[in-house]
């Protein structure tokens, strides 16, 4: 039933916002979260109604955040998502004219891009110059294909790419440093392992203690990080948050001694 699936998408998402402390992903969620909302606070500003493209919505579960702040907010997708304001071209490219938005979102979507410098070139020509590219991806983490998953980068890898496409990154930080993604992949392992037993009697005992034991390896994973630093997680982390610049043109030969500037 298409309204269920609907429904069901629509929670899948407000808990990207507010993960409860039994959810698997709690730590991680929390941390990608609470980045989006540092990054709404520091350049989103109220009354100046900032243009807001994301480039590979999902079921949107950031709009909230944007919206509330007074930006207009587009949601890009691959066709088939329903809650998609538009939808990428067979090329890869959106509908948006060169230069029309303010701030281009790019959450978990480039480790699924088959060509990342393309789907860069595209964030940054919808861009205004001095727009900013927001855009978070995966250092360390699990095959997740949606549909594909082609990528996993280090710090330097992913600031080359970055950089390439014409960007100058401002702020560059690793999120859940390597004990706690080491954690994080432990507890992966052990539920996928128990869920995977055939015997009713194992799946019987790992749906009593799931809970718990989740609960109690996410506070572990907060208690890891916690204990880790921010230029560790700078080069190893399970995932690794970007804010960048779309560079302003270049003034014409001449132009600065044609004003009297020279």
């Amino acid at each position: 039933m298409p309204e269920l699936q609907y429904t069901n998408d629509r929670e899948r998402a407000a808990l990207r916002i507010r993960p409860r402390l039994w959810h698997s992903r709690w730590y991680v969620l929390r941390q990608g979260a609470a980045w989006i909302e540092k990054v709404v606070a520091e350049y989103v500003h109220q009354g100046e109604k900032p243009r807001v493209i994301d480039l590979g919505c999902g079921r949107q579960p950031y709009r909230s955040l944007f919206e509330s702040s007074e930006a207009t907010y587009h949601g890009v997708d691959l066709p088939g998502n329903d809650e998609a304001d538009s939808f990428f071209t067979r090329s890869g490219r959106t509908r948006a004219k060169d230069g029309s938005y303010d701030i281009a979102l790019s959450n978990s979507v480039l480790e699924h891009i088959g060509d990342p410098k393309s789907y860069l070139d595209e964030a940054y020509r919808v861009l205004r110059p001095g727009g900013h590219l927001v855009l978070s991806t995966h250092g360390i983490w699990v095959y997740h294909p949606d549909p594909n998953d082609y990528w996993r980068w280090t710090c330097e890898g992913l600031k080359s790419q970055i950089t390439a496409s014409g960007f100058r990154i401002i702020d560059f930080r690793g999120s859940v440093g390597l004990a706690a993604t080491g954690l994080q992949l432990i507890q992966d392992s052990v539920v996928r392992a128990l869920k995977r037993r055939h015997r009713p009697i194992i799946r019987s005992f790992f749906q009593v203690v799931q809970l718990p034991v989740v609960v109690l390896f996410q506070l572990a994973i907060a208690f890891a990080d916690f204990l880790s630093s921010d230029q560790n997680r700078q080069s190893d982390a399970l995932a690794f948050f970007v804010v960048a610049r779309a560079k302003p043109p270049e003034p014409a030969n001449g132009t600065d001694s044609a004003l009297g500037l020279g």
